[in-house]
């Protein structure tokens, strides 16, 4: 008759162990604005995808998981933004090179 014998019980006792962390991968898109695309440091909608910062975007101005929330609220918030000239809500944060054009390519996709 086979014996089952846990793994743990295997190891012997003067082995050493090594302690592994993992760090949450965040798919791309949850790392920039749903209005404008400025990459941020860390996901607005916190590691659940529904935990909102309620920062402030550097560039557009919108606070996260309140002008955001729907993809109707982003489109608007970002028209008006549009309108209003593009103007950086943080404007000693803005890149000396910065492109909108090249900026807009990272909204996420179901934001645009």
């Amino acid at each position: 008759m086979a014996r089952h014998v846990l793994c743990s019980n295997l190891t012997r006792p003067n082995m050493a162990t090594l302690q592994m962390w993992t760090i949450p991968m965040h798919n791309d898109q949850t790392l920039f604005c749903r209005v404008c695309g400025l990459e941020q440091p860390y996901p607005q909608y916190g590691d659940n995808g529904n935990s909102p910062t309620y920062e402030i975007c550097a560039c557009c101005g919108v606070e996260f998981g309140y002008e955001d929330t729907t993809v109707q609220s982003a489109q608007k918030f970002r028209e008006n933004w549009i309108g209003d000239g593009l103007k950086w809500f943080s404007p000693s944060e803005k890149p000396a090179n910065w492109s909108w054009e090249e900026q807009k390519a990272y909204i996420p996709e179901s934001f645009r």
